[in-house]
C-alpha cells in the first residue's frame, strides 16, 4: 500500500466519523476515492540505480512474440521498468541467497564488495612470458609494462576458476586486462593469460576490439546493457540497469509485478512480460518397459530463449527499440554522424524471441569439429541443440538449478533422473570394470579454454572410434586411455558392445558427419548432402542446426543453373517455409544460387518473415541482385535499415564498417561506401579485409588507379597474404600488367589456405593459358582436377585441357628447353 493510499484511507474513515448525513459522507468518500486513484497513477515506480550517459527515449514495449514462447500481454507504453534485484530479496530470501553465490550473481564484482579479488594481497603481480603487470588493489590501478600509464580498475569479471579485471580505456571503453587470477589465496602468485607480444595497433592487443568489454562481454555480464556506440567519434556512451546478471535479466522488468503484489492482483504471468514457470503438468515419466523417460504434459517455455541469449555463440542485432531518428533515408546520408541510434532508458526493457534478435552460429569448421563436438568456445547452446536431449524436450532447468546454477543432484545421479540406472550403469553399457567412469566422462567430455576453464560438451554424443580414426574427431576414450590408438578402440567396441551397437555405429547422424567431411575436403560433390535435407527419414533424424549447416555448405559450392541446382532450389524453398528459424536463415543466405524465377517468390516470403535475423540475412543475400524487382523495393529498404542498425549494435569492429558499406552499396550511396571503407582502413590498418574491400570500392567507382595503388600498399604491408596477392594479380590483369599479375597469382595459389586453393588455382590456370603458357596451364589443370574432382569450376578446366591438346605437338611447347619463344 502506497503512502498516499494510506492517507486516503485514513481520510475516508475520518470523513465517515465526522459526517452529519449520508449524503455528505458519500461526497467525502467519492473525493477520497479520486485521491486514492490519483495516487496509484502518479506514484513513481521504484527504480534501480542506473549508470546512464545521455538522454534516453521511451522504448517500444510491444513485445515480439515467438509462436512457441509464452509471452505476456503487451503492457502500456513505458509501464514495465526494472527495479533492481534488491527489491526481490524480501519475498524471495532463500532464492536470492542462492543466486548471490552463483556464477550469475558473481558475473561482475564491484571493488567495494567483500568478494572483490577475494584472498588477494594489496599488490598483485602478473608474470607471464610476454606481459608484465602489477595490480595495486588499494589504489585500484594496474600498471602494464610498455604502456607508460596506469589504468583504473573498474570491476572484476567472473570469479572461478579464474577472474580478470576490467580497466578504464579511452573513448568510454572498458577493456578486459589479460592478467587472469586463478585460485587466489594469500601469498599465492597470480598468473597471466598472454596474447603475445603484439603492438598496440594490433586487434589482439588487450586495448583493442578483441579485449573490449563494452562489445564483447558486458551484454551478458550486466543487466539490460545498452552499448551506446557512436560510430563517427568511435566512442561508447554505454548504460545499464544493474552491474551484474540480476533477477530481472532473466525474469524481465519487475515493476508491474511489485504493483500486483501490493494491490493483491494476479495476472497470467504475475506482472512479468514472460513466464519462466514450468507448468505443473510437465513431468518426465518412464513406463515399465522403458529405459529412458519421456516427457508428459507441459507446454512451450521461454526458458530456452532466456538462457540461450547469453549461453550461445551468436550475432546480436541489438534492441529493436534502438532506432534511427526520423526514419533515416540511407540513400541520402552524407556523413557518418547521421548514423546514430536512439538510446532507450536503461531501466526499461523490451523483450523479443531469441531467433528474432540473435543469429545462432551454425556448425562452422572454426567452431566445431566435423562431428559437432566443440572446438572453439561456443557457450553451450549450439552444442545442446545437436543433442537428443534437446530433441526430446529437455530444458536447462531439468538438470541445473536456475538460481544457484548448480546441478540438481550429484553429478553421477543427474542422468539417472531420466535414464534407468540399472540399464545404463552396467558393464554391458559402459564396458568398464569398477570403478566405472561417470556418464559425463564419455558423453560430455570437457575442453579447456583460457588455459584453466574446462567446459563440458553439451552435445551428449556417443564416442565413435571409427570416426576418430577416419576423420580425426576427438574421442573421449583417449582422455583416460592415452596409451591406446584408434584401432584398439574400434576393435574393443566391435567385441564388447551390445549387439544393437556393433559395427561402425553408422546411424544417420554419423553418416551425415562423414559426408560433410568429404564435401569440405572436395572428395564428393556437395549434392551428396541432398538425402539429409529432403524431408525424408535421414533428414528428420538430424538436428535442425546440422541441417542448416548442410544448406550453407551446399550453397557455398553450388553454381546457379548447374545440374544440382534443381534439388538445391527445392531444399531452399522447403526451408524458407520451415517453422525452424535456423532453416529459414540458411535458406535466406542461399538465395543467390536459386534460379531467378523462383528467387523472387522466396525473397518476398523471407523479407516478410517475423524474425529480424531472417529479414537481415535475406537483405544481404539480395543486396547485389542486379535487377531487383520493384515489388520487393519497400521490403528491402526496411530490411536495409534493420541491417544498418544491426551493424551499429556490433560496436567498434571492422565488420561494422564493412557491413555498413554493403548496406550503402545497395542504397546506391557511393560516397558513404567510400567513407565507410576509408574509415575501415584508417581504424583497422592491420586487417587485410579493410584494404581489399576499399580497393573493390574504388574499382566499382571507376577509380582503377586508386584501386591498384591500394592493393599494392596492402601487398607491401602483408607480403605473406595469398588473398591480397590474388586480388592484386586480378587488378594487374585488368590494367594489362600480365607479367606481374602471373607472379602474384602464382604466389596466391602456392600460399592459399585450403578453402581458397581451388578458386585461386582456377584463376591462375586461366591466366597461364591466356598468357600462352599452355603446357603449364594444362599441368595445373590436371593437378587441380585430381585434388578437387567435384569442384564445379575446376571441372570446367577439362574444356581447357581439350583445347590445349593440339598445342602439345607444337614445337614451341614441346621443346621449351631449346629457348624457343
Amino acid at each position: 500500500m502506497t503512502s498516499l493510499t494510506k492517507i486516503a484511507l485514513a481520510a475516508t474513515i475520518k470523513c465517515f466519523r465526522s459526517s452529519a448525513s449520508h449524503a455528505r459522507a458519500f461526497v467525502c468518500l467519492f473525493l477520497v476515492a479520486v485521491l486514492a486513484f490519483a495516487s496509484c497513477k502518479k506514484e513513481p515506480e521504484p527504480q534501480s540505480s542506473v549508470l546512464s550517459h545521455g538522454e534516453g527515449k521511451p522504448s517500444d514495449s510491444k513485445t515480439s512474440r515467438a509462436k512457441s514462447v509464452p509471452w505476456g500481454p503487451s503492457p502500456a507504453e513505458g509501464q514495465l521498468r526494472m527495479v533492481g534485484s534488491s527489491q526481490c530479496k524480501s519475498c524471495h530470501a532463500e532464492i536470492f541467497d542462492a543466486y548471490q553465490s552463483s556464477d550469475h550473481g558473481r558475473s561482475l564484482t564491484r571493488p567495494e564488495e567483500s568478494t572483490f579479488c577475494e584472498g588477494c594481497s594489496e599488490r598483485l603481480p602478473f608474470l607471464g612470458e610476454q606481459v608484465r603487470a602489477e595490480a595495486f588493489l588499494k589504489s585500484l590501478e594496474i600498471k602494464t609494462k610498455g604502456e607508460g600509464q596506469s589504468r583504473k580498475i573498474l570491476w572484476q569479471i567472473g570469479h572461478q576458476p579464474l577472474f580478470q579485471f576490467v580497466v578504464e580505456g579511452n573513448g568510454g571503453r572498458q577493456q578486459v586486462h589479460p592478467g587472469a587470477v586463478q585460485g587466489v589465496k594469500n601469498g599465492q602468485e597470480a598468473w597471466v593469460l598472454s596474447h603475445g607480444d603484439v603492438p598496440l595497433s594490433d586487434e589482439l592487443h588487450y586495448l583493442g576490439p578483441a579485449g573490449n568489454f563494452n562489445q564483447m562481454c558486458a551484454n551478458c555480464h550486466m543487466t539490460n546493457y545498452l552499448l551506446g556506440y557512436e560510430l563517427e567519434k568511435d566512442r561508447y556512451r554505454s548504460s545499464f540497469a544493474e552491474d551484474r546478471v540480476n533477477c530481472e535479466a532473466c525474469h524481465g522488468p519487475a515493476s508491474a509485478h511489485l504493483s500486483e503484489v501490493e494491490f493483491g492482483r494476479r495476472t497470467e504471468f504475475f506482472g512479468f512480460a514472460r513466464s519462466l514457470k514450468v507448468p505443473a503438468s510437465r513431468r518426465w515419466a518412464r513406463g515399465p518397459d522403458e529405459r529412458i523417460a519421456h516427457l508428459e504434459g507441459g507446454g512451450p517455455s521461454s526458458e530456452e530463449d532466456t538462457c540461450a541469449a547469453c549461453h550461445s555463440r551468436r550475432t546480436d542485432f541489438g534492441r529493436k527499440d534502438a532506432q534511427f531518428a526520423n526514419r533515416l533515408d540511407l540513400s541520402k546520408v552524407r556523413d557518418l554522424s547521421e548514423l546514430q541510434l536512439s538510446s532507450p532508458e536503461p531501466s526499461q526493457a523490451v523483450f523479443e524471441s531469441y531467433d528474432s534478435r540473435y543469429r545462432l552460429a551454425t556448425l562452422d569448421e572454426s567452431l566445431y569439429f566435423v562431428d559437432g563436438q566443440i572446438k572453439d568456445e561456443v557457450f553451450v547452446w549450439g552444442s545442446f541443440k545437436q543433442s537428443k536431449m534437446h530433441q526430446a524436450g529437455v530444458l536447462c532447468g531439468d538438470c541445473h538449478d536456475p538460481h544457484s546454477g548448480l546441478l540438481k543432484a550429484p553429478i553421477e545421479s543427474v542422468c539417472f533422473q531420466c535414464h534407468e540406472e540399472k540399464s545404463f550403469n552396467s558393464l554391458s553399457h559402459h564396458q568398464h570394470e569398477a570403478p566405472a567412469p561417470l556418464c559425463v566422462d564419455c558423453h560430455m567430455p570437457s575442453r579447456t579454454y583460457m588455459d584453466a576453464d574446462p567446459r563440458r560438451d553439451h552435445g551428449f554424443s556417443i564416442p565413435n572410434p571409427a570416426l576418430h580414426r577416419d576423420k580425426g574427431t576427438p574421442l573421449a576414450c583417449t582422455n583416460c586411455h592415452q596409451d591406446k590408438d584408434a584401432a584398439f578402440f574400434v576393435d574393443a567396441l566391435q567385441e564388447k558392445a551390445e549387439p544393437s551397437s556393433r559395427g561402425d555405429r553408422e546411424r544417420p547422424r554419423v553418416k551425415a558427419h562423414r559426408v560433410l567431411s568429404d564435401v569440405r575436403q572436395g572428395k564428393v560433390p556437395a549434392s551428396r548432402l541432398a538425402p539429409f535435407l529432403s524431408q525424408g527419414p535421414l533428414s528428420l533424424a538430424l538436428p535442425t542446426i546440422l541441417r542448416a549447416t548442410f544448406i550453407t555448405e551446399w550453397a557455398l559450392r553450388a553454381v546457379p543453373g548447374a545440374a544440382e541446382g534443381a534439388p538445391l532450389a527445392m531444399v531452399i524453398a522447403q526451408s524458407a517455409r520451415s517453422p525452424e528459424t535456423e532453416l529459414r536463415v540458411a535458406a535466406a543466405e542461399a538465395l543467390p544460387v536459386v534460379p531467378e524465377a523462383s528467387r523472387q517468390e522466396l525473397a518476398a516470403l523471407l523479407l516478410a518473415d517475423d524474425s529480424r535475423s531472417v529479414r537481415i540475412a535475406t537483405f544481404y543475400s539480395l543486396a547485389r541482385w542486379p535487377q531487383l524487382p520493384a515489388r520487393l523495393s519497400e521490403a528491402m529498404n526496411n530490411a536495409g535499415l534493420e541491417a544498418a542498425r544491426g551493424q551499429l549494435a556490433q560496436g567498434g569492429r571492422l565488420e561494422t564498417l564493412l557491413g555498413l558499406a554493403e548496406v550503402f552499396r545497395y542504397f546506391r550511396n557511393a560516397e558513404m561506401v567510400r567513407k565507410s571503407l576509408e574509415l575501415a582502413v584508417e581504424r583497422f590498418p592491420a586487417r587485410e579485409a579493410a584494404w581489399t574491400n576499399l580497393a573493390d570500392a574504388y574499382r566499382e567507382l571507376g577509380e582503377s588507379k586508386r584501386s591498384l595503388s591500394t592493393l599494392q600498399e596492402a601487398r607491401r604491408r602483408f607480403p605473406k597474404d595469398g588473398g591480397i596477392a590474388h586480388a592484386l594479380g586480378l587488378a594487374e590483369i585488368r590494367t594489362g600488367d600480365q607479367r606481374s599479375a602471373l607472379g602474384n597469382l602464382k604466389f596466391a595459389f602456392e600460399h592459399a589456405e585450403q578453402s581458397q586453393r581451388a578458386r585461386f588455382g582456377y584463376v591462375y590456370a586461366i591466366a597461364l593459358y591466356e598468357k600462352g603458357a599452355a603446357l603449364d596451364a594444362q599441368r595445373l589443370a590436371q593437378l587441380l582436377r585430381e585434388e578437387f574432382p567435384h569442384d564445379r569450376e575446376i571441372s570446367s578446366l577439362g574444356l581447357l585441357q581439350r583445347r590445349l591438346r593440339p598445342a602439345q605437338s607444337s614445337p614451341a611447347q614441346a621443346r621449351p628447353a631449346q629457348g624457343r619463344p
